[in-house]
């Protein structure tokens, strides 16, 4: 073989490998970070919102805000069910919609 075949069918070889390794490489910034870092933001939080702000979830009635309200502060939106304030059910159709933020400490 001469010179130029072999260097030619080396570059091909590294060519051919390295197009599956640069395809499963994740993008350095990616739009699903991006997406969840505003999803959060935009959640409402269950520790501070008002018993209006609450009844516009789905399936959260006047008893469920309120009890939402009286089982303040949580420490995870889970705390929800796990502390049987709302049915895992009613639960479910918000869970994406909530967070449970912490309130900053003190310095």
């Amino acid at each position: 073989m001469s010179f130029k075949k072999v260097l030619f069918t080396f570059f091909l070889t590294l060519a051919l490998f390295s197009i599956p390794v640069m395809a499963a490489a994740p993008a350095p910034h990616s739009d699903s970070a991006k997406k969840s870092a505003v999803a959060n933001e935009d959640k409402l939080d269950i520790n501070t919102a008002s018993r209006d702000a609450l009844m516009k979830l789905p399936g959260i009635t006047d008893p469920y805000a309120a009890r939402i309200i009286a089982g303040r502060p949580y420490r995870m939106k889970t705390d929800l069910v796990r502390r049987e304030v709302l049915p895992k059910s009613v639960y479910d159709g918000i869970r994406e919609l909530i967070i449970a933020r912490q309130p900053k400490k003190k310095q």
